[in-house]
């Protein structure tokens, strides 16, 4: 984890929320960037890892001093985060980071968040239908064999 890049992105998110955050919705908004991150990029901005809480997510990190700079493309992508939060009520907020990953999860297990790219049902197509029946087929016919050990 880079505690410097998770320190840079708390400051941010701070800068932008002049009037007064706080430590729940920080939270949420530090799971929702890296979760965001994750699925644009296929890697964390933080590194951090996330624990599930009764309020949700919350990343499971210590805080250093430094300067750090985040990246253009880092900042904009906390940005349009942040716009998106910002439109919804506190309800709603939590509604986005109590997605079905943090209901599945015990309180105080580590939420993945690869987990988060299987959080959005898609449609199921009859394409999608047809492999999953032929595969299943498949393996019957060649099961994988066990280890007694």
């Amino acid at each position: 984890m880079s505690s410097k890049k998770l320190d840079a992105l708390i400051r941010l998110i701070r800068d932008e929320y002049k009037d007064g955050l706080g430590t729940t919705m920080l939270n949420k908004i530090l799971w929702s960037v890296d979760a965001m991150a994750y699925r644009v990029n296929g890697k964390s901005l933080t590194g951090a890892t996330y624990i599930r809480r009764l309020n949700g997510p919350v990343a499971n990190h210590a805080y250093t001093k430094g300067a750090t700079i985040l990246s253009d493309d880092e900042q904009s992508l906390v940005k349009t985060v942040l716009s998106e939060i910002r439109k919804g009520t506190a309800a709603e907020v939590s509604d986005i980071t109590h997605d079905v990953i943090w209901k599945l999860a015990r309180n105080g297990e580590t939420i993945p968040l690869c987990a988060t790219l299987a959080s959005q049902i898609g449609e199921i197509t009859d394409d999608a239908m047809k492999w999953a029946n032929d595969s299943v087929v498949n393996m019957s016919a060649h099961p994988i064999p066990h280890s007694t050990d």
